[in-house]
């Protein structure tokens, strides 16, 4: 114990509040004045994030009046719950899970409105009204000040975490221009056909159907290009429900949907309620768009989540399922077949060195009838022959039994022929690297960084048409494995191809820096493959492989809550941990991941109770196991600090602040960026307990030492402290200097990319 600590720590935070000055010019400065201290673009943000501040006490149960404001209050919240089909028994069970209790929810349904603030605002929010200064939340006020004596508006918390609400964009992936795109040979009149029927607007739903292989999607992608012009072209992978949703909610973003709108369409549990409400928001976009719904699912065929009329934009959908029966009314289905003999050869011929072509003609056509013109097994043999020269044509010639092959056995002929073009002293290599890439999500690129480390092997899988390798349209370097492929090597993947799959991963999402918004793009990238390597879990994984997927998904995820704020990273956690419960609480893997999730229930819930439980429970149990001076106990001690300081806990967030500050400058050094972090975390509780002075000093000393640090201003770290030290100087206390170099300091852009989607707060 140092001497920053006090027996009972642990236990007793609460004890000793430092209560708020008398004049809180943070608190009660007018909402519009406060925000002019940010840039304008962010004035909506800023407002979101003003939150009624949750220190007030709870006074004694106040009987509603018979009329006025508060019997409007009540009245009101009725109608929010007859107008959603919910009941009280709903709204109890919502806000439960999110860390309430049930006695001031019936308290507030009952017309109490001595209740805290901040669960009326959940009640109303939950129950899709708007709490703004001109509907529900004047009107709680009023009631407030009727029921308690109480003048004037409510109080407002302290603005916390970053500004911004631009999403960084990375599954809604814009359509490259059709010149970019492969070429087309036997699809013209398709591709045609096509654009035609899309025009205009407000047409059915466009589907190619047909089996893997057939080149359905670089179809769509050309149609969408075509189509797309200056409007927004959009790809986005739909097998299932869950994918729809994710794809929409980033295509609405995109599109400049207002953000209330879409978090309102983001709440219906039922993925098929949520898709209907995100395609509403589509529908009214500004600017038309064409959206493609890539690789849909048997479930896809016939439902509206897929099947989709809109007056606003054009739908596109590629499946392997369905007929233009079962698709229905709302769908116009073509079926996509084999290319004729002559268009297949030219995807072989287009190969061949220039040369090679003459006299090649007709055995291409050959091989064309042999594969059943299928575009990527004619692709993989066009590569594998000038690979081997003209030679390996006649030797694939010879190995395909006459008569044209199912496309499944076209696939699989195709795969054989292309695998035993690598050369043989690198063969066995490049099947292990096939067996490791197959792991992956078949329908998402992975970026290459993430690619195990053997650049001969990779090479040759490329050259021989089994990988595609790309610049995807975020810079990002991809590669992919066709999923028809991928079923194929999945099946004869080599053993450990998983433990080595899961260990590319982490080794990339080590290397991205979470504060660096350069990496979100790549990070985000990384969360389908780290999905499907928790869905394909081993029954029988060992301890090892189970620990290493955690530690892959907890990496994967902390990046996640930086780069977009999204419940879907949380929901990723939460499958990893509950698939990892045989390891036990204590392993190091598992203490790690309760920690993410327990801060990342303020960060992204916005459910500071419930994270103070987590986060206590984690610091306890790291103190237990590897002692209270270990990095990663530091690591949970001073998120509790931060939770606690969220709370306006200050005294025990400064105490438990500057124990950690101390112990992590002996361990780590003062220049670290855990020191720095901890040193800007107590700076900001300075400021907020009565000492702008002392914490202007401090917030000065990081913008410069963090900025040196990471030799960027971009970093988040950095931003962080310059948003802190110009809200402070927005106070009263700095007067209209202070305000005119706050909106210096938060003007400034280090790039559009580090702008936030939808997290609240950020540690």
């Amino acid at each position: 114990m140092n001497a920053f600590d006090t027996p009972g720590q642990e236990g007793d935070d609460r004890v000793f509040p430092i209560r708020p000055p008398e004049h809180e010019a943070w608190a009660e400065r007018p909402v519009e004045e406060l925000a002019a201290a940010v840039p304008a673009a962010d004035v909506a943000d800023v407002m979101r994030r003003l939150r009624a501040l949750d220190v007030l006490e709870d006074l004694d149960e106040v009987a509603p009046a018979a009329g006025g404001a508060g019997a409007d209050w009540q009245r009101e919240l009725g109608a929010l719950l007859e107008w959603t089909g919910r009941d009280e028994e709903w709204l109890r069970r919502a806000l439960t899970a999110s860390g309430q209790v049930d006695q001031p929810v019936h308290r507030l349904l009952s017309g109490d409105v001595t209740v805290r603030i901040g669960l009326a605002e959940r009640v109303v929010t939950l129950l899709g009204g708007k709490w703004e200064d001109d509907g529900y939340r004047a009107l709680f006020e009023a009631a407030r000040a009727e029921s308690t004596g109480e003048p004037g508006p409510a109080r407002t918390r302290q603005l916390s975490g970053l500004t911004g609400a631009d999403p960084v964009t990375i599954a809604a992936e814009i359509v490259s221009p059709v010149e970019e795109l492969p070429v087309l040979h036997g699809r013209g009149e398709l591709v045609g056909s096509l654009i035609e029927q899309a025009r205009p607007l407000g047409g059915p739903a466009l589907v190619l159907v047909g089996e893997a292989g057939l080149g359905k999607t670089t179809t769509a992608r050309a149609v969408s290009a075509h189509l797309g012009g200056r409007n927004r072209a959009i790809c986005v992978t739909a097998h299932d429900l869950d994918d729809v949703c994710d794809g929409l909610r980033r295509v609405a973003r995109l599109l400049g949907a207002p953000t209330r709108r879409l978090d309102l369409a983001l709440r219906p549990v039922d993925p098929a309620v949520r898709a209907e409400a995100l395609w509403t928001l589509l529908d009214d976009a500004d600017e038309p768009w064409v959206v493609l719904l890539d690789d849909a699912g048997p479930d896809a065929v016939g439902h509206p989540a897929w099947a989709r009329r809109s007056p606003a934009g054009t739908v596109l959908v590629t499946s392997r399922h369905g007929d233009p029966d079962s698709w229905g009314e709302h769908a116009v289905v073509h079926r996509v077949r084999g290319l004729d003999p002559q268009s297949g050869a030219r995807i072989v011929l287009d190969r061949l060195p220039t040369p090679a072509r003459s006299g090649w003609a007709e055995p291409a056509q050959r091989l064309s009838s042999l594969l059943g013109g299928l575009p990527l097994a004619l692709r993989g043999a066009g590569e594998a022959a000038a690979s081997g020269g003209t030679a390996r044509l006649e030797e694939m010639l010879a190995d395909l039994d006459p008569g044209a092959l199912p496309s499944g056995d076209a696939v699989a002929a195709t795969f054989e022929v292309c695998l035993d073009a690598v050369p043989g002293g690198i063969r066995d290599r490049a099947v292990g690297l096939l067996g490791v890439l197959a792991r992956f999500h078949p329908d998402e690129p992975l970026p290459a960084a993430a690619v195990p480390e053997d650049p001969e092997a990779l090479d040759a899988l490329v050259r021989v048409g089994l990988l595609d390798r790309r610049q995807a349209a975020d810079g990002i370097t991809v590669v992919q494995l066709h999923h028809g492929f991928a079923e194929l090597a999945r099946r004869n993947a080599p053993a450990g191809s998983y433990a080595h799959a899961a260990a590319a991963l982490t080794i990339a999402a080590e290397a991205l820096d979470p504060g660096l918004p350069g990496d979100w793009p790549a990070a985000m990238r990384l969360h389908p493959h780290t999905e499907e390597l928790l869905d394909t879990l081993p029954l029988d994984a060992s301890d090892a492989e189970r620990a290493a997927v955690l530690v892959l998904a907890n990496r994967v995820v902390s990046r996640l809550v930086r780069a977009d704020g999204s419940p879907l990273a949380l929901a990723l956690l939460d499958q990893a941990i509950a698939l990892t419960e045989a390891l036990g609480d204590d392993h190091p893997a598992r203490l790690e991941a309760r920690q993410t999730r327990a801060w990342s229930a303020a960060a992204v819930e916005d459910d500071l109770e419930r994270a103070e439980v987590l986060i206590r429970r984690v610091v306890a149990d790291k103190i237990r196991v590897h002692g209270r001076g270990h990095a990663s106990t530091l690591s949970a001690r001073d998120r509790l600090g931060w939770v606690l300081a969220e709370e306006r806990e200050l005294d025990a967030a400064a105490r438990r602040l500057i124990g950690v500050l101390v112990e992590r400058t002996e361990l780590l050094g003062p220049l670290h960026p855990e020191t720095l972090a901890t040193r800007h975390r107590l700076a900001w509780v300075t400021g907020m307990a009565g000492n702008p002075v002392e914490a202007e000093e401090e917030l000065r000393a990081l913008v410069r030492l963090r900025e040196e640090v990471h030799d960027t201003r971009a970093h988040i770290d950095v931003h962080n402290s310059r948003y802190r030290l110009g809200c402070l100087l927005a106070q009263d206390a700095f007067g209209k200097d202070g305000l005119e170099e706050a909106r210096t300091l938060c003007s400034p852009r280090c790039g559009r990319s580090w702008r936030r989607p939808s997290a609240r707060r950020t540690p």
